[in-house]
């Protein structure tokens, strides 16, 4: 059952929050389980069926979840896990719309992420699920509008508190470390295991850049072994 709901925004520390909770002994969903799972499209059916409640389908296994897509649910979440404490990720405003606007927000728009993501059905339905809940349903369509995402962001940040219970929230920035978090769980500050900031910036650049050429490989592989079946096929015909 889950015990630990992440109701902070994407790029707010929810990767190191992640982590953390992982090394305090909670099996913690985010995106990259998402992908494993192939859950995209169950998250969009919870998104555009907002009675349904029976998020045990995606989460039953799990000890807590964190960020996109889950953070959207914060409060269907903490319905259906009434007991579950909250965890508010956040993190200077302007820093944090550069980080979203340089990183996930962009890479969703690189060549070839969207001509792949049209061949590629697990990568469709994850790009039609962040569009229909983060990017249209979130931001309004209007994400590239500074003004506006930042009100959003604050707007969201007030709504959580004004929305959980003070004694089952955290207000938490990743850089405090070990001792809010571990005292709000009731959890013993790891001995000899530092904070880990993952997902940085710089790292999720490098990242990008690794995928891109990655991706960029396997599309210019496929046109080649097309071709090649092309030609097989046309010498055929032509003989």
């Amino acid at each position: 059952m889950v015990q630990v709901i992440g109701a902070g925004f994407g790029r707010t520390g929810t990767t190191s929050l992640q982590a953390a909770l992982q090394t305090l002994g909670y099996k913690t969903y985010g995106m990259s389980d998402n992908m494993t799972h192939n859950h995209s499209l169950l998250w969009l059916d919870f998104h555009n069926n907002p009675h349904r409640t029976d998020f045990d389908l995606l989460l039953s296994s799990y000890d807590a979840a964190v960020s996109w897509p889950s953070t959207a649910f914060y409060k269907r979440l903490l319905k259906v896990y009434p007991t579950a404490k909250v965890v508010l990720t956040v993190r200077d405003p302007e820093s944090w719309y550069t980080s979203v606007r340089t990183t996930i927000w962009r890479v969703g728009r690189d060549v070839p992420w969207n001509y792949i993501s049209e061949m590629v059905p697990r990568v469709r339905a994850l790009k039609s699920m962040n569009n229909a809940i983060i990017w249209d349903g979130i931001f309004g369509g209007r994400f590239l509008d500074k003004e506006h995402s930042i009100r959003v962001y604050k707007e969201h940040i007030e709504e959580v508190k004004r929305t959980v219970p003070p004694d089952q929230l955290l207000v938490y920035d990743v850089k405090e470390g070990w001792e809010p978090l571990c005292r709000f769980l009731g959890k013993s500050v790891p001995v000899g295991t530092p904070m880990v900031h993952e997902n940085t910036g710089k790292g999720f650049q490098e990242l990008r850049q690794r995928l891109r050429w990655k991706m960029m490989g396997g599309f210019f592989a496929l046109v080649a072994v097309l071709v090649a079946a092309f030609g097989g096929v046309a010498a055929k015909l032509l003989t």
